[in-house]
């Protein structure tokens, strides 16, 4: 591994901006007809994932090899699929017809009721605005530090600037101290927002890429160590409505693109993003491009029965005509995308070790590690090489390897 400072100066500083809209104008949709939620490392068939299963709102369902997955709606499974997702993961898409109102797990509302933080922490492997919250609860070393992560990881989206500033966040860390056990929590903003006092609290200036964890790991002081965790100030909102024995598994979303401006949206987590433009009168043409997250760092969709997830904060539709094509050019070396890296990894170099399918090369030699997935590469680059794409290419082929070889 290639040693280096771990910040450069990244002369094109973009600012995370503002979408016009505040949390007055959260639309609430109602429930869908049905909600898709993913399983990763479960098997179609297996433990409670059967067809014709009827399932309550926030009850904890099994797949095989591990997997599971909480159910955000009462309902009956009427589809359990295996499908290939993004750089060929396979996971098990479970798809549940909404029967109506909710009727919650009786386990999880005794839980609720009676304050048994031990029975929470086993039960809620996921929560709004923390979809691996089993991994926060359950982490080794045991989490020392819980950042409450008001700033948003992409440029144009404002959904975790607006509800950190929403109230009930000083109630919802009191009761999530209890189930955490974390020593300290620490609330992280941009600067200028205004928020909950009473709290260790860091402002942080509004330039992308500022809001991505890794960085902040690097920049606010006594985060550097090992034991931190990081939750979205829903995560934070949830617990606070549970304190006071609500279950709610709704998610804020920001929607923008495609003709309209930009509106917030909750919605039940497993809602399809094509249900949510369709509500909101958008039409996806042949050519549109519809991404999970922001221009930086989103996924775009396959199809619109992709659904909202746990951490999904904002779905932005591009026209075809603003959809900017990635090219099989060469590199020219220009040195821009150097330039821009805040981590310094060499990506001229890596990138044409990647495009030779040198994985492990990548890896062992040019920093592939060391990648935060700003995108700032991507951003820069004159000649449109989706450098992005191999780096993620990258990893999984070294995982894949890694696999083989302890296999």
């Amino acid at each position: 591994m290639v040693k280096r400072r771990f910040f450069n100066v990244v002369r094109r500083a973009l600012r995370y901006g503002d979408a016009g809209v505040g949390l007055d104008d959260i639309e609430e949709l109602g429930l869908p007809s049905m909600v898709h939620v993913p399983v990763w490392g479960g098997q179609p068939g297996f433990g409670d994932l059967k067809v014709g299963g009827e399932v309550a709102t926030g009850q904890l369902l099994h797949g095989s090899d591990g997997g599971y997955v909480l159910s955000p709606v009462t309902g009956v499974i009427c589809s359990v699929v295996e499908r290939t997702g993004y750089l060929g993961r396979r996971y098990v898409r479970v798809s549940i017809e909404v029967s109506g109102e909710d009727r919650f797990d009786g386990g999880l509302v005794e839980a609720v009721g009676g304050s048994d933080f031990d029975f929470l922490r086993r039960h809620l492997v996921s929560v709004p605005g923390k979809g691996d919250f089993s991994l926060l609860v359950g982490f080794d070393p045991v989490v020392n530090v819980v950042v409450v992560h008001g700033m948003d990881e992409d440029i144009g989206v404002v959904t975790r600037r607006l509800m950190v500033q929403s109230d009930g966040l000083l109630e919802g860390i009191s009761y999530l101290k209890q189930v955490v056990r974390a020593g300290r929590f620490v609330l992280v903003v941009c600067e200028g927002i205004s928020g909950v006092s009473g709290v260790d609290r860091v402002e942080v200036k509004p330039v992308y890429p500022n809001g991505l964890p890794e960085v902040l790991m690097r920049r606010v002081p006594g985060l550097s160590g090992g034991g931190v965790g990081f939750v979205g100030p829903e995560a934070v909102l949830f617990f606070s409505r549970l304190s006071e024995g609500v279950i709610d598994f709704g998610k804020v979303v920001m929607v923008s693109g495609g003709g309209m401006a930009s509106r917030l949206v909750k919605v039940r987590v497993g809602t399809a993003v094509g249900d949510i433009l369709s509500s909101l009168g958008v039409v996806v043409g042949d050519g549109d491009r519809v991404i999970l997250g922001g221009p930086m760092r989103g996924r775009a969709v396959s199809d619109l029965e992709e659904p909202v997830m746990w951490d999904t904060d904002a779905v932005l539709v591009q026209s075809g005509s603003e959809v900017i094509r990635a090219e099989d050019g060469q590199c020219i070396n220009c040195g821009e995308c150097i330039r821009v890296c805040p981590v310094r990894v060499p990506v001229n170099m890596l990138v044409r070790v990647l495009a030779s399918g040198l994985y492990e090369e990548a890896a062992e030699r040019y920093d592939l590690d060391s990648c935060i997935g700003c995108g700032l590469c991507d951003y820069v680059c004159v000649v449109r090489i989706p450098i992005l794409q191999y780096i993620m290419l990258g990893r999984q082929e070294v995982m894949r390897l890694a696999e083989g070889t302890n296999g």
